[in-house]
């Protein structure tokens, strides 16, 4: 069957539904009721009006009703405004599987057993009246589900007046969905998002690149895939790759290696019918593949973390001498001087001397020869001439001397001032010099490859070992782009309880991350909620020997980190069929644009994590706080930063890159280029060049990348129409969600609407 197609039932491989103890019950939320014009969210039912009815246990919930979940300006309503299904959209996508919204589902959601003494009792535990507790409970899995950010200011007035978790409420964090990997079972639960991936096994953040694999397959996406195993130093690609994909396909029958199958989603405790996984839609990778792109993710990301190491290397040699100051460099050389000038004085001297010698002996000879007593003569006239410059020369030499010590003598009276490299940390802290340089190479007698352009390169060219019977490696082809997507990192589907699982129809609810458009739609007077694109480098190489498909992008399950992860292998890099891959003409890159983008990503992955670090001082500057994640993960920006240098412009939206992570990527460019200059002689000298210039390109591009972050300036923003041509370039044309179609439309407005208003009030 072609990808993507609907397929009724599920294979052998797929894991049993394993549930996690339940949850703690939720309150079941009475229907909304009606919504007056300027009433507050929190009043209570008019007089005379019937009061919210009791929890009932209903019938199985029918996705796909027609009854809005809420109106306008309740939690519910909203979210339906956001991410409810636009169906046209729907429609020209030719999506093989049934979508519903999410606010559709929440305000269908009753849980079983659910009665007026359970009831009383959570009233009991929350001050908060009867007509409130919808609002309290919206808000709670509002809160939840899509993090704090995404609740209505005007539900928390009555919402944070409940107590424990019996009102479904945590107002004071950030929340979303989480994997219970902790717990052994295939179950998931709704938990905080603060405790996410993304660092290395040490707990650093920064050193997140030498762990290889920034996050562990999805088991809702991956199956029985596992996980990356420690790569060999150096890695063989003709026998290590081989070896170390059978250990990650272990579990899985060998027949099934290059076989797609469905897999069984995941069911989410608590939360009835509700799953999260590829629910009846066929994967677009084999096993094979899904950890072929994982092994390649991890390489990849190691051979970023080089940069690291010869940063901190080099830094550790120039410091490990003592610092010679200017004076005592002009002393040294001034010794120097007058010692080769003695030296020359003397052998001036011993010239003139046997010039002298052979002239008297000449004369004693009494020979008569004009000629031979003419040029003795003058041979001993320049010798003696050479002796005397000689001695001039070392006189001046002397003096210098003279003046430089009493130059070093002064200086060594005041007090020193250290430079500020010895002063200041070094940008990489000392910990990365301990790691070894993790190297690939193609066969065992091969070249060692310490970058990804030598490594990708060296895979396109391909190798044919005749040395030692070590194999061949085909040449590959290289394919790069830049893409967007919706970032749904929660997969969410749901069937009806009691059917077959081979009959089961799964219907799909997508939750993308959302953003604010940042202005209100035109002739309504309401903000524009949409979801926000994610955007990626997208990297595929075709071949037969190791062929991979991965992407470099702010992983939000990886708290934000830039780095490699394999397509297929996580929620946030699987496109679906109402979530695909988008881009245009111009984001599909040329060969030389893929090579100067191989050389830019190990600078952008590097110095991201040590931006991005919270607990990472940087010379004198503080650890910057991460932006609001509906805005973009801190890590996006070195996808914008590819772009300024690439085509001297930015195209994506949205950028978060506030004030003080704009000047820790200037601190951090300069201060790695630095130390890399002075420990060069140490180091690959090729490979730092090349670096340099690449930071020096980083530089110059810096200023061209804008801020969309609500809480800072917009340093390198050249203004809101720079903004909407931004917004129209990473607009989300393929998602069938309404909030993507209400931004489409304010931009095609707003594109004729501010050239001519910025027109009429020019000067």
């Amino acid at each position: 069957a072609p990808d993507g197609e609907a397929f009724a039932g599920s294979d052998d491989e797929a894991l049993p539904p394993t549930r996690a103890p339940p949850l703690p019950p939720l309150p079941s939320p009475p229907q909304f009721p009606p919504r007056v014009a300027g009433a507050s969210a929190s009043a209570a039912p008019a007089p005379g009006e019937a009061a919210p009815p009791s929890p009932v246990e209903l019938p199985k919930w029918v996705l796909g009703s027609k009854r809005p979940p809420g109106p306008l300006g309740s939690p519910l309503g909203d979210l339906e405004e956001a991410l409810g299904i636009d169906e046209a959209v729907l429609k020209e996508t030719s999506c093989p599987m049934p979508l519903a919204s999410i606010a559709s589902y929440l305000a269908q959601l009753r849980l079983e057993g659910k009665d007026a003494q359970a009831e009383a009792s959570v009233l009991r535990r929350a001050t908060v009246s009867a007509a409130e507790l919808p609002q309290v409970w919206a808000a709670g899995q509002l809160a939840r589900i899509a993090g704090a950010q995404a609740v209505p200011p005007d539900l928390w007035t009555a919402a944070a007046r409940a107590s424990g978790p019996s009102a479904g409420l945590d107002a004071g964090a950030s929340a979303s969905l989480r994997l219970g990997r902790g717990l052994g079972a295939q179950a998931t639960a709704w938990g905080s998002s603060a405790a996410g991936g993304g660092q290395a096994a040490d707990g650093l953040p920064w050193a997140r690149l030498f762990g290889g694999a920034l996050l562990p397959p999805d088991a809702a996406l991956c199956g029985r895939v596992g996980a990356v195993p420690e790569l060999p130093n150096p890695l063989t690609v003709i026998t290590d790759v081989p070896k170390l994909v059978a250990e990650m396909l272990k579990d899985i029958p060998q027949e099934d290696w290059d076989a797609k199958r469905l897999r069984q989603p995941q069911p989410v405790e608590g939360f009835p019918s509700l799953q999260r996984g590829l629910g009846g839609l066929l994967p677009t990778q084999t096993p094979r593949e899904l950890a072929q792109n994982m092994l390649a993710a991890a390489i990849l990301n190691r051979l970023c973390g080089n940069l690291l190491i010869w940063v901190a290397c080099a830094a550790r040699m120039a410091e490990s001498g003592r610092q010679v100051t200017p004076e005592e460099k002009v002393a040294v050389a001034a010794r120097a001087a007058v010692r080769t000038q003695t030296s020359d004085l003397q052998h001036a001297k011993a010239e003139e001397q046997a010039a002298s010698r052979e002239l008297s002996d000449f004369q004693a000879s009494y020979t008569s020869d004009a000629a031979r007593q003419h040029y003795l003569d003058s041979f001993v006239g320049w010798k003696s001439s050479a002796r005397g410059q000689a001695e001039r020369d070392l006189e001046a030499a002397r003096k210098e001397l003279q003046a430089a010590e009493e130059a070093l003598t002064a200086s060594r009276r005041k007090v020193q001032v250290l430079p500020w490299h010895s002063q200041w940390p070094s940008p990489v802290p000392q910990q990365a010099a301990e790691r070894p340089i993790f190297a690939v190479r193609l066969t065992a007698k091969a070249p060692i490859l310490r970058t990804i352009k030598d490594f990708l390169d060296a895979m396109e060219n391909g190798l044919i070992d005749r040395s030692g019977g070590s194999g061949i490696v085909t040449k590959h082809n290289v394919e790069a782009a830049f893409v967007r997507h919706a970032c749904d990192v929660l997969m969410l589907c749901s069937s009806e309880a009691g059917e077959a699982e081979a009959g089961k129809v799964y219907t799909h609810m997508p939750m993308p991350v959302t953003t604010s458009a940042g202005f209100l739609m035109p002739n309504s007077g309401r903000e524009i909620t949409a979801p926000r694109p994610h955007h990626d480098f997208q990297l595929k190489i075709r071949g037969q020997t190791f062929p991979f498909d991965v992407a470099f992008s702010a992983l939000v399950e990886a708290s934000g980190a830039l780095g490699f992860a394999a397509t297929g292998a996580h929620a946030e890099t699987s496109p679906t069929p109402w979530n695909p891959l988008e881009y245009e003409a111009h984001d599909v890159l040329w060969a030389r644009e893929t090579k100067e983008c191989l050389d830019l990503v190990p600078v952008v992955a590097a110095l991201s994590a040590l931006v991005g670090d919270p607990g990472l001082v940087l010379g004198i500057l503080q650890p910057v706080v991460p932006p609001s994640e509906a805005t973009a993960p801190l890590g996006a920006a070195g996808i914008a930063l590819m772009q300024a240098v690439l085509h001297n412009d930015v195209k994506m939206w949205p950028v978060a890159l506030p004030d003080a992570a704009r000047v820790r990527w200037d601190y951090s460019l300069r201060a790695v280029r630095h130390a890399l200059s002075r420990g060069k002689e140490d180091a690959d000298e090729e490979n730092i060049d090349i670096i340099c210039g690449t930071i020096g390109l980083c530089l110059k591009a810096l200023p061209k990348v804008p801020n969309d972050e609500g809480s800072g300036t917009n340093g390198g923003c050249k203004g809101f129409g720079d903004r909407l041509k931004r917004m129209e370039f990473s607009a989300l044309t393929r998602t069938p969600l309404a909030g993507a179609t209400a931004l489409r439309a304010a931009l095609a407005e707003l594109s004729d609407l501010w050239p001519k208003f910025a027109e009429d009030t020019d000067g």
